[in-house]
């Protein structure tokens, strides 16, 4: 093998090397980003929960029949909200698990890689090789799925916020209609994400599942790495 071609070799060699530790390090560098939408959801939940008390108190206040109308509508409502919440923050968990077990099989095969270099078995390298970057690749996808989930339910909090605010900033006394209509426009706008939020999930499961068999056949190449190592040493 002539120097150019080695030079070539070790060359690419320290590339993927490279690329594959930013893998790990994107992965990790991504948690806090999700860890903070996701407590910015649990604020937002919080002062949804107390703009919908105050706006109850008001109703109570300008002694309205239907007042209790307004809660059993928005108590509907909120508990549909919540429990997608619910759902998307065990996909973040979830994601949040799989990261260390993910990191932790990327750098065990890494250290493999790094030293079969020293060995023959081109072809069983490369195998390897190509695993350790589809691992990468899938969680990320992944975790990006999740942070789109997070964001999405976090602006639609945000919107609904907003326009609980308008019946106090309007300085008019909150009409039964208008609280009705709101509870109607969010309904409308849960049954477009809810059906985003299947199809994401579905996804992500998908994701999930491909690296778990992915996962499964790097240990598989794991241990036929480890089994020649063995018999390296046991020769000679």
């Amino acid at each position: 093998m002539g120097t150019e071609e080695v030079k070539r070799q070790n060359d690419s060699v320290l590339s993927f090397y490279d690329e594959s530790v930013d893998g790990v390090v994107t992965i990790m560098s991504e948690v806090p980003g999700m860890v903070e939408c996701d407590g910015v959801i649990v604020a937002l939940i919080n002062e949804r929960k107390e703009i919908i008390r105050q706006l109850s108190k008001a109703l109570a206040g300008q002694r309205s029949l239907r007042h209790k109308d307004f809660k059993t509508l928005i108590t509907s409502c909120c508990s549909a909200q919540d429990k997608c919440y619910h759902e998307i923050h065990k996909e973040l968990v979830n994601v949040l698990k799989s990261d260390k077990k993910v990191v932790s099989s990327v750098r065990e095969s890494l250290a493999v890689y790094r030293e079969s270099l020293l060995s023959d078995g081109d072809a069983r390298r490369a195998e390897l090789r190509q695993y350790i970057e589809k691992l990468i690749l899938r969680h990320r996808d992944r975790g990006k799925e999740v942070q789109r989930l997070l964001q999405g339910y976090r602006d639609e909090q945000a919107r609904i916020i907003e326009q609980l605010r308008t019946y106090f900033d309007s300085n008019k006394a909150v009409r039964m209609k208008d609280l009705a209509g709101f509870v109607q426009d969010v309904e409308q706008r849960q049954l477009i994400y809810l059906e985003e939020l299947r199809k994401r999930k579905e996804y992500v499961q998908q994701l999930r599942e491909e690296n778990l068999g992915r996962k499964s056949e790097v240990e598989q190449l794991l241990d036929g790495f480890r089994q020649e190592r063995r018999k390296r040493h046991e020769n000679k």
